[in-house]
């Protein structure tokens, strides 16, 4: 199931995955947190990157400021700014 819905929405799993990742998080800790299976997060985290709506460094994942406005505009509250991922 793809992340990202046709008119650019998000599905069901990528508002799960963004929630999951308001905070840093390796792929383990965001499918632990969005409670789904490691293999389909690791392929949502691939498609919400390449949607430049996460952020990666090294091995944490993060919103990006997209992101935040996708997860805000579905309604889901959380933090004001996404978490900047430290270098």
């Amino acid at each position: 199931m793809p992340c990202l819905m046709p008119d650019g929405t998000l599905s069901r799993i990528g508002v799960l995955i963004l929630s999951a990742a308001r905070k840093p998080s390796t792929p383990e800790q965001v499918a632990e947190a969005a409670d789904f299976p490691l293999f389909r997060t690791r392929s949502a985290i691939r498609g919400l990157v390449k949607a430049g709506l996460l952020e990666n460094r090294g091995d944490l994942y993060a919103l990006t400021p997209e992101g935040m406005k996708k997860l805000t505009a579905k309604g889901i509250q959380g933090h004001s700014e996404p978490h900047p991922i430290e270098s």
